[in-house]
């Protein structure tokens, strides 16, 4: 007769976050983009949004939203 799988609990599941999906520090330059971003997307919407306004508005150069997101719809997304 088999042994009945012993159950765990959910917490086995939670051990570490990936890093892509741990957010960046805020004063880091890829947390300043998305910080600009959500702000001029909210105001503007994504037509109304250029590149060239959130790298202002983060205090980057504009190829880091290239370097980071690629194109203005990854960083949207």
């Amino acid at each position: 007769m088999e042994k009945p799988h012993e159950k765990q609990g959910p917490e086995h599941l939670y051990t570490e976050i990936p890093e892509d999906l741990t957010p960046p520090a805020p004063d880091s330059p890829r947390g300043r983009i998305l910080a600009a971003a959500r702000k001029l997307f909210a105001e503007n919407g994504f037509d109304g949004t250029s590149t060239r306004s959130i790298a202002e508005l983060a205090d980057v150069n504009l190829a880091m939203i290239h370097y980071y997101f690629g194109t203005k719809r990854a960083l949207f997304k």
